[in-house]
């Protein structure tokens, strides 16, 4: 049963132009956009235009265009060909294929616009803000004990970090963080194990993420405050011993 004609619950506000008015009456009469019944189509069109006239709703002038250009296509049907009574002349072109052409390219238009604002909604959930790496100071709670020297620290690490970010610029992202201070504070004791001491830049790796460095770093002030391990200079160089 072929769905009724009901232009009056639809508004000429819906829709963004002539094209997607006419595909939506096309898609309401379940016409196929490559076989458009030009007659039927150009009535319930012209009819939708003048019932919206008849409640004194502003129609643009592109609307009326299109129903000219509706109307042009309709008479070129109803015109005989030159060969009717002879097969049919392979020159022949169907005076709808210019109106279908324009209703497929709005289509892929419409779809693509879909696309883009469900990409648009995902980033919107995403915010940017300006890199910041945190402080030693912030990273450092020693609860008012002075159990080291805060810049010596503090510059060790600022070296650290000056060497990553020359090498890879920093983005900042937010990920489950895969690495720990237990870990990583396990992971410098067994370093440390055998020795009596270690540079403090060989705990580093500049092809580490900022993710490992931070953790690591983290895991030094965490066995300091311990008192597993204590920092100190020698010849302008940072080295951790055992407690």
């Amino acid at each position: 049963m072929e769905p009724s004609n009901n232009v009056m619950n639809i508004h000429i506000n819906d829709f963004d132009g002539p094209l997607e008015l006419l595909l939506h009456l096309i898609k309401q009469s379940q016409m196929d956009i490559y076989d458009i019944e030009i007659e039927k189509i150009t009535n319930q069109y012209v009819d939708y235009l003048n019932k919206m006239k008849e409640l004194n709703v502003n129609v643009i002038g592109e609307y009326f265009v299109m129903a000219s250009n509706l109307m042009v296509i309709k008479s070129k049907l109803l015109l005989p060909k030159k060969d009717d009574l002879e097969d049919e002349d392979d020159d022949y072109e169907d005076p709808r294929n210019e109106l279908v052409n324009q209703l497929i390219i709005y289509q892929q238009y419409k779809e693509a616009s879909k696309v883009l604002k469900k990409m648009q909604k995902k980033s919107s959930m995403h915010h940017s803000i300006t890199a910041k790496l945190p402080t030693v100071t912030e990273m450092l709670d020693l609860n008012g004990n002075k159990i080291m020297n805060v810049d010596l620290i503090k510059n060790a690490f600022d070296s650290i970090i000056k060497k990553y970010q020359h090498n890879k610029p920093y983005v900042h992202e937010i990920n489950e963080w895969h690495y720990t201070v237990k870990e990583q504070s396990n992971w410098i004791l067994k370093k440390i194990e055998n020795k009596d001491i270690l540079e403090f830049n060989s705990l580093f790796n500049i092809d580490d993420n900022l993710e490992k460095i931070i953790t690591t770093f983290l895991s030094i002030l965490e066995l300091m405050k311990e008192h597993l391990i204590f920092v100190e200079q020698i010849d302008n160089r940072i080295y951790i011993r055992k407690k």
